[in-house]
C-alpha cells in the first residue's frame, strides 16, 4: 500500500464535507488503485479501483462512452424468470473485457445503468450490488450518471416513492442528496471533472414516474436548479467541454 500524506484539510459547511487534499507519490507501478480512508473510531472505507495514477498526461488520448446497460436484465420483476436472467450482465462483462484491451483513459457510462432501480432490497434482487461488483472488473476509471430507469421509480411496484433514487445515492451518490441540510442547494447529482484541459460535465437525467417530491424534482429533469448549475459550469475557462 502507499500512504497519501494530507497536505491540506478544510470543512465545507454547506455540504458538511471534510475536504482533504493529499499528495500522490510515484508508485512502483502505474495502474488502478483502491482508495482506503482510515480514521480513528470508524471502519476503513474502501473504494475499489478508485484512483488511476499516471506518470504524465498524454497529448493524444481517448475515452469510451457506453450507455443503457439495463443491468441485470431487460425483463421486469413482473415477468416470470427475471431473477435468473443475467444476459445484460454477461453482455456488460464482454464489453468490459474489450475496454480493458482498448485501455482508454476512462469510461463514461450514462443511464440507464440499471433496468429497475427499485430492485436492491426489494425482492432481494441486489441489482445495485451486482452492478457495482461487475464495474469493478474495469481496469480504467469509470464516471456514470443516472437515467430514468435508475432513479425514476415505478408506480406499479410496492416500494415507497423515492426508493430507486435513494438506492442510487446509497451506491453511487452522496448522502447529503438524501438528507438536505437547508444550506447545500442541490438535490440532484450533477458533477464535473477536468482531464488534460477538457472539462467533462455529468448531468442527472430522469423521468419522475412516481411523482416523488414534485416540488423538488418536477416531472422530469432538467430542473431550473440543474440548469443554473450547468450555466455556472459551462462559464468556466476551459476551451473544450463535454456534456454527458
Amino acid at each position: 500500500h502507499v500512504d497519501l500524506p494530507i497536505v491540506a484539510a478544510a470543512y465545507d459547511p454547506a455540504s458538511q464535507w471534510h475536504v482533504l487534499t493529499v499528495k500522490t507519490p510515484a508508485p512502483r507501478l502505474y495502474e488502478l488503485f483502491d482508495l482506503v480512508l482510515r480514521a480513528d473510531g470508524m471502519e476503513p472505507d474502501t473504494a475499489v479501483n478508485a484512483v488511476k495514477v499516471e506518470p504524465a498526461q498524454d497529448n493524444t488520448w481517448y475515452f469510451v462512452h457506453i450507455t443503457d446497460t439495463h443491468l441485470t436484465t431487460h425483463q421486469y420483476s413482473s415477468n416470470s424468470g427475471y431473477v435468473n436472467d443475467m444476459t445484460e450482465v454477461d453482455d456488460f462483462i464482454a464489453v468490459i473485457d474489450d475496454i480493458n484491451i482498448i485501455n482508454p483513459k476512462f469510461v463514461l457510462l450514462t443511464g440507464d445503468v440499471i433496468n429497475e432501480g427499485e430492485l436492491e432490497d426489494y425482492l432481494t434482487a441486489r441489482y445495485f450490488s451486482i452492478t457495482k461488483n461487475t464495474m469493478q472488473r474495469l481496469e480504467v476509471p469509470i464516471y456514470l450518471v443516472s437515467g430514468n430507469h435508475d432513479v425514476g421509480g415505478w408506480n406499479a411496484t410496492p416500494p415507497p416513492a423515492g426508493t430507486a433514487r435513494n438506492n442510487w445515492y446509497d451506491f453511487f451518490g452522496w448522502d447529503i442528496l438524501k438528507h438536505p441540510n437547508g444550506i447545500y442547494p442541490y438535490r440532484t447529482q450533477n458533477y464535473s471533472f477536468t482531464y488534460n484541459g477538457i472539462k467533462f460535465i455529468g448531468m442527472e437525467s430522469y423521468v419522475n414516474y412516481e411523482n416523488y417530491e414534485l416540488s423538488v424534482f418536477g416531472r422530469d429533469s432538467f430542473t431550473a436548479p440543474q440548469m443554473k448549475w450547468l450555466n455556472a459550469e459551462v462559464s468556466t475557462g476551459e476551451g473544450t467541454k463535454v456534456l454527458f
